[in-house]
């Protein structure tokens, strides 16, 4: 299951390599961009933060379900103005009800820019948590929102003009498939939004939409 799932994703990151090249900056999901209900800034991130407390809260103290312990491994892909975006990211997450999860992950975030520079490649590791929001539960096929939102380290500045400390937003829109024996596949469409948020001498953000696929496995549970 996981070399089909490495190797899908290989062949998917091929495909919308050649799409992104041909349509840069790829198109968003109306809503879920900037300016809209995306995690793209500090007025938009307290908001979703109070929305996550109190979803916790209620998950935690007022629904009596089971509760699931998972890793998770996500691959994504991003077209982000000038840049292609590949991301890695490996995490841990806690179904707080089945309607709700918190999950932190570790990301390895790759960039090529079609750009005339020195900096039109790079790397970078992050640390991202994310609050998740799932309908349905019940059934094999749901959908869910996400929002995640890190700090990122670049070993190049990124954006090329940007720095090398930037905020890491995400918000996605994702359906997920529950599989046999706890495992479960997700995919996800939705927006990135990485910028420093005026920390730095300069502050050019970049944006963008992109998709990610990832697998989880559930090592642990408990009742409350």
């Amino acid at each position: 299951m996981i070399q089909l799932l490495k190797t899908g994703a290989v062949m998917g990151a091929l495909v919308l390599t050649g799409f992104a090249r041909g349509q840069e900056p790829w198109p968003a999901i109306p809503g879920i961009d900037e300016g809209a209900a995306s995690v793209h800034s500090q007025a938009t991130f307290v908001p979703t933060l109070g929305l996550a407390a109190l979803s916790y809260g209620l998950a935690r103290w007022v629904d009596d379900a089971e509760r699931a312990h998972r890793m998770q491994v996500r691959f994504g892909v991003y077209g982000l103005q000038d840049h292609l975006v590949f991301n890695q990211a490996v995490g841990v997450e806690q179904q707080v009800a089945p309607w709700f999860s918190l999950s932190w992950e570790v990301l390895v975030q790759e960039w090529r820019a079609d750009l005339a520079t020195d900096n039109a490649h790079g790397i970078g590791v992050g640390l991202n948590p994310w609050a998740k929001w799932t309908a349905f539960p019940a059934r094999k096929l749901s959908p869910f929102v996400e929002a995640g939102t890190g700090a990122f380290y670049g070993f190049t500045r990124f954006p090329a003009a940007g720095t090398r400390f930037t905020f890491h937003l995400n918000t996605n829109l994702g359906l997920e498939w529950d599989l046999e024996g706890g495992d479960g596949v997700r995919l996800t469409y939705g927006h990135l939004h990485q910028s420093n948020n005026g920390l730095g001498e300069r502050n050019p953000g970049i944006v963008g939409n992109g998709l990610t696929v990832s697998w989880s496995r559930r090592f642990a549970s408990e009742r409350p």
